[in-house]
């Protein structure tokens, strides 16, 4: 049976248009690709169209505006996947190369394991030493996090469960769609594919990793047009929106200790080393989710448990989730504490 992979455009054709390329140097599976459009200046669209494969299976659509990354993506599961007969969807970024057997390795780990979605192994383009991600993995004080970001790629060649898959390179069933619904529409374009991903993991479905898969991630190539305060602002909501909407009472309660120690910790260091932005990303987000959105909130909240009626145990999740405070002290000490040191030795 044909695999449908999503890709969406963004003035971006030249790396489109590689990507494209080393999909059709792939073998081993039956597969269509969909590219969409979403919404690119002339220019680019018309360069996209001439390099375009000629090549049946491959199809390029067109939206006149920008849909964002999770509109653009539910558009195509809507209009192309579930009206059709399909098992699996792969989902992949414009912004990466493939390896040629990256589509039959993520669907030999999906059909040895029964598994609901299937991670690729990301790689740094620009450093193939180094890991973009192995997929995701949950703090206890609610982040959705890369798993292996920036580790040797030696330390992340066997597979393995985790807790979700990102959607820059990912194969699902499409049955999580038809039973979970679609990406969330809260989200934008960043944070969607986590959120999904616990879905999927409080409804009973797994997440495996399959190390042969192998994806070259120019990284975050399309996010770096739009990264500024609002959209770091909306990704620290989506953050604590994802907390509030998906996680059982009872893990919330008990982590909260965690989660207002780290608030707490945060706005100190912040203050100490007068990073008055993240303060102001920070507090915003608190604002936007327990009063601004908080009926947003209440309402997805109340949907997603009535409608999914996820089964996952409170101690099963409990068990899933990573204790945040060495983790964040390794990575206050990478990011924080040694490019300030490196700031103050300057003068």
């Amino acid at each position: 049976m044909s695999i449908p992979i999503l890709i969406l455009n963004w003035n971006n054709a030249a790396d489109t248009l590689a990507c494209l390329q080393s999909l059709q140097r792939m073998g081993g599976a039956d597969y269509e690709v969909y590219v969409l459009d979403n919404g690119s200046e002339a220019e680019d669209l018309e360069a996209l169209r001439s390099g375009f494969p000629n090549d049946d299976r491959f199809r390029l659509l067109t939206s006149s505006t920008n849909l964002g990354f999770t509109r653009g993506v539910n558009h195509l599961l809507e209009t192309i996947v579930l009206p059709g007969d399909y098992e699996y969807v792969a989902l992949l970024n414009n912004d990466t190369e493939v390896d040629p057997q990256w589509l039959p390795a993520l669907l030999a780990e999906a059909r040895k394991t029964r598994a609901g979605m299937v991670a690729s192994r990301m790689i740094n383009f620009f450093d193939r030493q180094h890991m973009d991600n192995a997929g995701h993995f949950v703090l206890n004080t609610g982040e959705i996090l890369p798993l292996g970001h920036d580790d040797p790629v030696t330390e992340h060649d066997r597979a393995r469960t985790n807790a979700g898959a990102c959607a820059g390179a990912a194969l699902y069933r499409v049955e999580l769609f038809r039973q979970l619904g679609l990406f969330d529409t809260f989200f934008r374009t960043g944070y969607e594919d986590a959120e999904f991903g616990l879905r999927a993991l409080l409804c009973g479905y797994d997440c495996r990793y399959a190390p042969e898969a192998i994806v070259y991630h120019k990284i975050s190539r399309s996010i770096n047009k739009i990264r500024d305060f609002q959209y770091t602002l909306k990704i620290q909501v989506d953050v604590f929106y994802t907390v509030l909407k998906c996680w059982p009472t009872v893990n919330l309660i008990i982590n909260a200790p965690f989660f207002f120690f780290k608030i707490g910790t945060i706005t100190i260091m912040n203050l100490v080393f007068g990073r008055w932005k993240f303060m102001r990303v920070l507090w915003t987000a608190l604002y936007v989710v327990l009063i601004k959105d908080r009926t947003t909130i209440t309402r997805s909240r109340g949907t997603f448990f009535a409608k999914a009626k996820p089964s996952f145990s409170w101690y099963a999740f409990q068990q899933k989730l990573t204790f945040f405070l060495w983790f964040d002290i390794r990575r206050f000490y990478k990011y924080v504490w040694k490019r300030e040191k490196m700031v103050f030795e300057r003068f």
